[in-house]
């Protein structure tokens, strides 16, 4: 136990490191935008204060991975990489009336992963956001950090995942961060059932889930599954 708390005392001040970094960065880049902001409306300079405003709480985030929440082990990345679909989602406003969406992992030159997420926004506008995904620790853990607008990054934390990397369920910094990924388009009812009373024993609030919509071979739809083993 005592060893457990010296490790996530480490896990806290590395977090608040970085938090710090981070924060000097943002600073740096205001104070070289003042400038440009006198010349905005007032309207605009609300909106752009607004705007670091969230940037500047979100940089504040430790980033802590809730005690009950463990990435798996025995990770492998080559086997994650692919196309993934989003079956469900808690929705946010980075997100909000988008269907179809799905995610694309590929392997960079350098190490680092690429992440394509795309989707339609209602009425049938595409969107596309690329970003870069690292490991925060053993390369063996479903540990990631995401980052699409640097020099910040969320947590990526894989806490399920099938033998057979078909199934996944992610999170983020906090439970109000939650996928629901496959391989497929379109999943069984019982998987979803699974999904649901995993996630809710571990304290999700998933009154809030969302199914998106995907477009479903029917050969998809009546997946037939016995069991799922996860990790």
């Amino acid at each position: 136990m005592a060893a457990s708390l010296d490790i996530l005392g480490i896990k806290l001040l590395k977090n608040f490191y970085w938090s710090y970094v981070k924060l000097s960065l943002f600073s740096l880049f205001i104070e070289m935008s003042m400038d440009r902001l006198s010349t905005l409306s007032q309207n605009q300079r609300m909106l752009t204060k607004k705007y670091f405003l969230f940037i500047l709480l979100y940089t504040f985030n430790c980033n802590l991975a809730f005690a009950e929440i463990r990435p798996v082990d025995n990770f492998n990345i080559s086997q994650y990489l692919g196309k993934w679909y989003e079956i469900a989602r808690l929705d946010h406003w980075f997100e909000s009336d988008m269907i179809q969406v799905s995610a694309n992992y590929s392997m960079l030159n350098d190490g680092v992963i690429k992440v394509t997420n795309q989707g339609l926004k209602k009425p049938g506008k595409p969107k596309v956001a690329n970003g870069k995904a690292r490991f925060v620790g053993k390369k063996d853990q479903g540990h990631l950090k995401v980052s699409f607008f640097w020099p910040f990054s969320t947590p990526y934390i894989i806490f399920e995942l099938d033998d057979n990397y078909q199934f996944a369920y992610v999170t983020s910094d906090s439970k109000s961060y939650l996928w629901f990924l496959a391989r497929t388009p379109c999943v069984s009812q019982k998987l979803k059932d699974d999904f649901e009373e995993k996630t809710n024993s571990l304290g999700f609030d998933i009154s809030g889930l969302i199914y998106v919509e995907q477009i479903c071979n029917p050969s998809d739809e009546n997946i037939k599954i016995k069991k799922v083993d996860f990790r």
